[in-house]
């Protein structure tokens, strides 16, 4: 049974991951059938994002890292609210008092703009 984890995009089929160079070797492996999540996460952006950027998967997997790293850390931003609570974007950033809600304030803040 496969868990709903809000992806909905096409996955890639056993012909995507047979596809290039590698395709006698995934083959070989058994990775078409089984295939391991790097390689997934890999291929995906080799076909999905010409091998610059990743796919949907591995976009989601490098997100969902990044922010679990960040709301465990009890030094990180998400952290010093004030009266101990996690920080939410509609707090708002404030350096030098400036509240940072749109490029512009950001820019002001940044002392690039008046």
């Amino acid at each position: 049974m496969e868990a709903d984890l809000g992806l909905h995009h096409a996955r890639l089929s056993a012909g995507d991951l047979l596809d290039g160079p590698t395709g006698d070797a995934v083959h070989a492996g058994g990775f078409d059938a089984a295939t391991p999540l790097w390689f997934y996460v890999l291929k995906e952006a080799e076909m999905l994002g010409d091998g610059q950027k990743l796919g949907p998967l591995g976009t989601r997997l490098v997100a969902e890292t990044l922010t679990g790293i960040i709301g465990n850390d009890p030094h990180s931003f998400w952290k010093q609210a004030p009266g101990g609570k996690d920080w939410t974007p509609d707090q708002g950033v404030t350096p030098g008092d400036v509240v940072i809600r749109d490029m512009a304030s950001l820019m002001r803040a940044a002392g690039t703009m008046d």
